[in-house]
């Protein structure tokens, strides 16, 4: 449903990124498709709407998945699903219910959220394409952030899945450790529980297993 590095599909072309320091994020294109639209990274209330003939998908204006509704079943198959990135360790915190209670932080561990103009950075950039959504925003420690959230288009009969592609540029001089995780309500509006599986021919872009799925914890080069 969700892949950190974008795996397969009809993934849009990644532009270059311009600029230097920790300005806001811009996109910028030889030349620019005349169907898309740049709007600041807080002037969105609502994100765009995806679909193909299987599948139809709604997001938040923050760029994240708010749905994923399956035309098959008439039924929605998957809630918001987000990345988040961290430094230091994560463990998740479960309620008293059972239920994810959000993130708890073990030593030294720190949550990264997108810089603003109060930071004296920008608010960030989101770009509106009729086949995708993909928001920029910069982080602490100058590293630059694109995420480009699309459904396949490549045929009349593509299925009902969504894809996003997280691609992080290290701006500084400075090696940096960046723990990239996932989180997503994947029950939809499903009454039973949901029981997940790894499916290896998902990821064609990596090898390694635990970097595709439980988050980088490489340096970002």
């Amino acid at each position: 449903m969700a892949s950190e590095k974008g795996s397969g599909g009809s993934t849009p072309p990644s532009g270059a990124r311009g600029g230097q320091g920790s300005g806001a994020p811009r996109t910028t294109r030889p030349h620019p498709h005349p169907h898309s639209y740049h709007v600041p990274g807080d002037g969105l209330a609502f994100g765009a709407s995806l679909g193909n003939a299987h599948g139809w998908l709604t997001m938040h204006g923050d760029g994240s998945i708010q749905e994923v509704f399956s035309r098959d079943i008439a039924t929605t198959v998957a809630n918001t699903i987000a990345v988040r990135y961290s430094v230091g360790h994560h463990t998740p915190r479960v309620g008293g219910d059972g239920n994810h209670a959000g993130e708890e932080m073990a030593s030294g561990g720190v949550q990264l959220r997108p810089l603003s103009a109060a930071d004296g950075c920008g608010n960030g950039e989101i770009e509106l394409h009729p086949a995708y959504q993909r928001t920029g925003f910069v982080l602490s420690g100058d590293l630059r952030v694109e995420e480009t959230v699309f459904v396949p288009l490549a045929t009349d009969d593509d299925p009902c899945v969504a894809y996003y592609h997280v691609a992080v540029v290290n701006m500084s001089a400075v090696p940096r450790a960046l723990r990239v995780r996932a989180f997503g309500r994947l029950r939809g509006g499903f009454d039973a529980d949901l029981a997940g599986r790894y499916d290896p021919a998902l990821e064609r872009h990596s090898s390694n297993r635990e970097r595709a799925w439980q988050g980088c914890r490489d340096g970002v080069g």
